[in-house]
């Protein structure tokens, strides 16, 4: 195993797709994520949202292209995909 924050500045490239599959604390990396992205590339972003919050969430320097209920986690709590763009 290896720190994420270590390894993905060693690869030197920049990464048209990005997959972000763990709900818990996957948002903390998307400063990393942003930095290989290319400009036009899509990160799949998975986090655990209330069902209110789902048409309304907002990242900031982001454009959200799609979101996805991928699974009920509790009552009124859904795993979603969210695929996001940088701006």
């Amino acid at each position: 195993c290896s720190d994420v924050r270590k390894v993905v500045p060693k690869f030197g490239k920049k990464f048209d797709r990005i997959l972000m599959p763990l709900p818990k604390g996957a948002k903390t990396y998307l400063d990393l994520a942003l930095k290989v992205i290319k400009s036009k590339g899509i990160i799949h972003l998975y986090m655990f949202l209330q069902e209110d919050e789902i048409k309304r969430i907002k990242l900031k320097g982001f454009k959200i292209l799609r979101r996805v209920k991928c699974g009920q986690y509790s009552p009124r709590l859904y795993r979603v995909c969210l695929d996001i763009q940088p701006l």
